[in-house]
């Protein structure tokens, strides 16, 4: 009898595919990892991973010392039992697919709806991990219009964002706007070495210690790493709708929301007619619980 194609996947502390050692972006050592995201902090130390080439030579810049095989998109490799395709999206550098083939049915996985989602491949079940997709906000590109227009020069500017893929993006749009600007700490070290100037803007993850001093920028894309009252809300990460648009794409009938924040509904059109499985963040207290048991 044939399962439900939401039961091939599992949920803690990271995804884990059933019957296989395969995980994605577990935050514990596991032996067989795939790397979909880097957000403000370093993966454990896998036994080995797999990941995009650009991210592989990010993590290898950082000094991650881990076993990190460059996957080339679109092309099927053994990995853990299955065969795996890393799937491009849009044009991100930092946020990469992972296609899963077990030989009778296939599972997308999307780390986030980064923009600029062109094309995706046909498959049975669509993995999302959902954790930002009710959060809205001004436009990323406009935002920091406006705050460099409205920048007097007398302080430096220090940005701090939530993952990498919106750092490298908010360095590209200064960029274009005529800002000298540099990552610094964890997100300096993942990004190539360039030369800026003296008084250059900062860009930083949102909790790393910074010396010296500036006026703060937090730039909450609804991942949870912002905390502070005055954060200002980007809507980078794409939601329902966008959701919609990549369900079309996949033809998937069966979704899986991981990480969907409490109290935010899934609107009706994606449960009429498809197997929808819905995985919310597990409270600290309530993890801590279960690992104890665990040990037991």
């Amino acid at each position: 009898m044939e399962t439900d194609a939401t039961h091939d996947i599992g949920v803690d502390r990271g995804i884990f595919v059933r019957g296989t050692p395969i995980w994605l972006d577990a935050q514990r050592k596991k032996s067989h990892v795939i790397l979909t995201s880097i957000q403000d902090r370093l993966p454990a130390k896998h036994e080995r991973a797999l990941t995009s080439i650009s991210m592989a030579a990010m993590l290898d810049r950082a000094g991650v010392q881990v076993a990190v095989l460059p996957g080339t998109f679109r092309q099927w490799m053994g990995f853990g039992g299955r065969q795996v395709q890393l799937v491009e999206l849009g044009a991100s550098q930092a946020e990469v697919g992972v296609l899963l083939d077990d030989g009778s049915r296939r599972t997308l996985v999307l780390p986030s709806l980064v923009p600029n989602i062109q094309a995706l491949p046909p498959v049975d079940h669509l993995v999302l991990k959902a954790g930002c997709i009710g959060h809205t906000g001004e436009a990323l590109d406009a935002a920091l219009a406006d705050i460099v227009q409205g920048a007097d020069g007398s302080q430096r500017k220090i940005i701090r964002v939530e993952t990498l893929e919106v750092g490298l993006e908010v360095l590209r749009l200064l960029k274009s706007l005529g800002v000298s600007a540099r990552p610094v700490g964890l997100l300096g070290r993942l990004c190539i070495k360039s030369k800026a100037v003296r008084d250059a803007w900062v860009v930083a993850f949102a909790k790393e210690k910074l010396r010296g001093g500036g006026d703060e920028i937090n730039l909450d894309t609804g991942c949870g790493q912002m905390t502070s009252s005055d954060a200002l809300a980007i809507g980078y990460y794409g939601g329902y709708e966008v959701l919609g648009q990549v369900l079309d794409m996949t033809t998937a009938r069966a979704l899986t929301l991981v990480d969907l924040p409490r109290g935010i509904s899934v609107p009706e059109t994606f449960t009429s007619g498809r197997n929808l499985t819905v995985h919310h963040p597990v409270e600290k207290s309530m993890s801590l619980d279960f690992e104890a048991l665990g040990r037991l």
